[in-house]
């Protein structure tokens, strides 16, 4: 027995040139990357794997961000104050919300 074109060892005849792509075709089986010339895939590298866990001060930092910012909005609203304090409040949640995006 002799391997035929496609990488695969079989006897019985081959049928007309319309399996040419990559499968045994009496017996229905994928030919390997090997037996088709072609280098194993590689493995895709991540960027996010490479880095290490964000430090504990991020992480309280970020917090705390978010919640003085959601306590100056309300104490904004329950004891009628300046404008100042809505946008200060809404800065710092938004400056929060930003940190989690490099959050890991």
């Amino acid at each position: 027995m002799m391997p035929d074109p496609w990488g695969c060892v079989d006897m019985a005849p081959r049928p007309a040139a319309r399996l040419g792509w990559a499968r045994c075709p009496s017996r229905n089986i994928a030919r390997s990357d090997a037996a088709r010339g072609r280098p194993p895939p590689s493995k895709p590298t991540s960027s996010i794997a490479k880095k290490a866990p964000s430090p504990t001060w991020y992480v309280v930092l970020m917090t705390a961000l978010m919640a003085v910012g959601v306590i100056l909005v309300i104490v904004r609203f329950v004891f009628v104050l300046d404008q100042l304090y809505l946008l200060v409040g809404l800065g710092m949640i938004a400056a929060g919300f930003l940190m989690t995006t490099n959050y890991r």
